[in-house]
């Protein structure tokens, strides 16, 4: 049960209302052009109502980049079902599935994804080190992925090495994979979702994946309803 008053839950539902029309903006516009102003016409408000509520864009953009990475860190949270009784097969499947879920949320979430390729994978920063709240967000959501590496090579799924190392290339390879859905036109084999599964393949077998069993990793997910 929440203990919030009234006036903080109005407050918390005026920067959600603020934080979606971000949102929707940066899909529309990206980061880097995006303006407060532009942000207050969008959300209702005057821009001095606005910096009441974020005091600078970056700490906006930080606020948002906080709320959409807790999101994720709570989609990949749920493993899936188990498809067989063989641990690394298991194991495997566990990080394909996880992959599979990656690349879900880019096609179903693409403002979220918008958000993401222009503040993390671009090399301009648009928040400054004092507004940056969503940093534990991201380490959050890289530990999970960096849990699930650890536990496959745990069962020698995978070889050893370092888990969040690992995550990071992971991650990364797939945000820049998935960047480049506006080449697909000129080229079928650009295809975002096509690359970022093949890049989760390639990986696996890099990190020491058996590709028989990672074969049978596949299958299994495939024959789940």
């Amino acid at each position: 049960m929440s203990h919030d008053s009234p006036g903080q839950r109005r407050r918390a539902q005026r920067r959600a209302r603020i934080l979606d029309a971000t949102l929707t903006l940066v899909r529309q516009r990206g980061i880097a052009a995006l303006t407060m102003s532009e942000i207050a016409e969008a959300s209702d408000y005057t821009p001095g109502a606005l910096y009441r509520y974020f005091p600078s864009k970056g700490s906006l953009i930080s606020a948002l980049l906080q709320r959409e990475l807790s999101k994720l860190s709570e989609h990949l949270s749920t493993r899936a079902p188990a498809v067989c009784d063989d641990p690394v097969v298991e194991a495997l499947a566990q990080l394909l599935a996880l992959g599979d879920t990656l690349r879900r949320l880019a096609r179903e979430r693409p403002a979220t994804l918008a958000l993401l390729q222009g503040s993390l994978a671009d090399p301009a920063r648009h928040v400054a080190d004092e507004d940056a709240i969503h940093t534990p967000a991201l380490i959050r959501l890289l530990t999970r992925i960096a849990d699930r590496i650890a536990a496959a090579s745990a069962v020698g799924a995978l070889s050893t090495g370092d888990p969040s190392e690992r995550a990071l290339s992971w991650a990364f390879g797939l945000l820049g994979n998935l960047q480049l859905a506006k080449l697909q036109p000129l080229d079928a084999r650009l295809a975002p979702d096509r690359l970022a599964g093949r890049l989760t393949h390639d990986l696996l077998l890099g990190w020491g994946a058996c590709p028989r069993a990672l074969g049978s990793a596949r299958t299994h997910l495939e024959e789940i309803p």
